[in-house]
């Protein structure tokens, strides 16, 4: 039997949290969205993911590659995305899977 990806999108904006959830369900994977990583990190207790979408530029003492470690260590894919164009070095430098806001 197939198992459907199941997809975590961590954005504190709405609309971008909004349009990478329209993004992610159209391709028929699994969803939940939250707004931060301290919600991200009670997810990651409570049901297993495949791929974690994380927004670089987060509220509270972790960022989003902070974050990210924690997703790797459960095992998900990381997605990273960030508005802040100096961060593209970081992320490009790093390996990581990335988008750029706006998105198109």
């Amino acid at each position: 039997m197939t198992r459907i990806c199941k997809v975590l999108i961590v954005e504190n904006d709405d609309g971008v949290r909004d349009t990478l959830a329209n993004v992610v369900a159209d391709e028929g994977y699994l969803l939940t969205t939250l707004r931060t990583g301290r919600e991200m990190s009670i997810a990651l207790d409570d049901d297993d993911y495949d791929i974690v979408i994380i927004d670089v530029s987060q509220p509270g003492p972790e960022d989003g590659f902070a974050l990210a470690r924690v997703a790797r260590e459960r095992g998900c894919g990381v997605i990273l995305v960030t508005g802040d164009h100096r961060h593209r070095d970081r992320l490009q430098e790093s390996g990581e899977h990335y988008l750029l806001k706006p998105l198109e």
